[in-house]
């Protein structure tokens, strides 16, 4: 069986635990010392991984837009008004005996 692979999302993840995991071993193995000023440029340091904020996993919304869709439905609308309109036509010829054909009577 093959493994599932990982998102993007979860490698960059994965990644930032890493460089957390890194930055606290760093700051556990600095000796303490009193200078507060060290202390400080250390943390600003190293701020950048711990002040870096996680990318949402993006929702795909896959909006289907045919550019032919609008002039299809236009010729399909044009042609359907078309037929309607000879069949109505024919009705009215043949009813009022303008047009005859053998075998219809209304």
């Amino acid at each position: 069986m093959s493994k599932r692979k990982r998102t993007r999302y979860q490698k960059q993840l994965s990644d930032l635990r890493r460089q957390l995991l890194q930055v606290n071993s760093r700051e556990e193995s600095l000796p303490t010392r009193e200078n507060r000023v060290v202390d400080h440029e250390v943390r600003e340091r190293n701020s950048f991984s711990l002040s870096y904020q996680i990318p949402q996993p993006q929702v795909n919304t896959l909006v289907y837009t045919n550019p032919f869709l609008k002039k299809d439905l236009g010729r399909t609308f044009i042609l359907t008004i078309s037929i309607l309109a000879l069949e109505l036509i024919l009705f009215t010829l043949i009813s009022h005996h303008i047009i005859v054909v053998p075998g219809v009577h209304f």
